[in-house]
């Protein structure tokens, strides 16, 4: 069972009907079907016939497990990530393998590692087989497409007496990278 499912002993599952639930292998008191399941415990199942009610004399022992996943951990609570770098879901910086991703805190749809990533809060989740965190992990995620850059002269005259370097374009704007493609 997932601890995020708050299993309880109703959710054993038997071939049969009229199953009362114990913690003990003989005598005892039935539990109440909404008794919380524990891990790496024993439940003991008895069939009581609902018309003489009387008990089965034998109790099947059933091993329950109770998995509890943890909440995934990151170094950056807030990302940030470039658009020209077409930044995804895979992006996404955590500590821990298996993890999901949602734009939701609780339930929702999965989403794919390919989709692409949007300026928001992205919410991270463990799996274990089919057990998944109760708590997710919240990520702010900026995505930043500055403007390009602007130039008062898009035709641009250099001397080569001066030795021009890209240095010498003239842009409007701080801290422009240049390349020689488009």
């Amino acid at each position: 069972f997932c601890q995020s499912d708050a299993p309880t002993v109703a959710d054993i599952q038997v071939n049969e009907a009229n199953v009362s639930w114990f913690a003990t292998p003989t005598g005892g008191t039935a539990l109440d079907v909404t008794t919380a399941l524990t891990d790496a415990t024993i439940y003991y199942g008895s069939i009581i016939d609902s018309a003489t009610s009387c008990e089965s004399t034998t109790r099947l022992a059933v091993t329950v497990n109770v998995i509890t996943v943890g909440t995934p951990t990151t170094t950056a609570a807030t990302q940030d990530f470039c658009q020209s770098n077409n930044p995804t879901v895979a992006d996404i910086q955590v500590n821990e393998a298996g993890v999901s991703f949602y734009t939701i805190e609780t339930d929702g749809t999965p989403l794919a590692l390919t989709d692409a990533l949007a300026n928001g809060i992205y919410y991270a989740s463990l799996t274990n087989g089919d057990c998944e965190s109760e708590t997710r992990l919240a990520i702010t995620v900026t995505v930043s497409d500055p403007s390009g850059p602007t130039t008062n002269d898009t035709t641009q005259e250099f001397c080569q007496a001066n030795a021009p370097t890209v240095a010498d374009l003239q842009v409007n704007e701080s801290n422009v990278v240049f390349y020689s493609t488009p």
